[in-house]
């Protein structure tokens, strides 16, 4: 598989995990826990954590040590939804990592949105880094609330977890 190919692959799984993932995160905001989406989206971030590992690179770069650490967050995430069953401290756990999951997954997109889209890429020489920044801290203050939301009020009942 060509260079070309296998990031538009990579990027569209990316992309699907990232749908999947706010849904799944609508759906948790609202103490309902929606399998089919939260699957979907932990095996899509997975698989794109996979693959960024998978490109050429040869000095180890941050983009790796950021794949590794979303793969072991990742991994956090499934063993609490499927096999702690969300018991207990294991539901305030899955709740962190899958919004933790989904930030990250976010954050690179605002990343690479500011490096590829034009006009964004263009603002660097003019204005810095400073407006990518606020664009990243603007996501984590939501993910950071949609978490605390989320750890107040997911608590699904025994017929979801089933």
């Amino acid at each position: 598989m060509s260079l070309p190919v296998f990031t538009a692959v990579h990027v569209l799984l990316g992309l699907v995990g990232i749908v999947a993932g706010m849904i799944a995160m609508a759906g948790l905001l609202r103490a309902n826990l929606l399998r089919g989406w939260t699957f979907l989206f932990l095996a899509m971030t997975s698989t794109t954590a996979v693959t960024g590992l998978l490109f050429p690179a040869s000095p180890f770069r941050i983009s790796h040590l950021l794949g590794l650490g979303m793969l072991a967050v990742v991994a956090l995430a499934v063993v609490a939804l499927v096999v702690k069953r969300l018991e207990g401290r294991w539901r305030t756990l899955y709740v962190v990592t899958a919004m933790l999951t989904l930030y990250l997954q976010v954050g690179v997109l605002i990343a690479q949105i500011f490096k590829k889209v034009a006009p964004l890429a263009e603002l660097e020489p003019t204005q810095g880094i400073w407006p990518l920044i606020a664009a990243e801290a603007v996501a984590l203050g939501a993910f950071g609330a949609a978490t605390l939301l989320g750890v107040a009020r997911f608590r699904p009942s025994p017929i979801h977890l089933a």
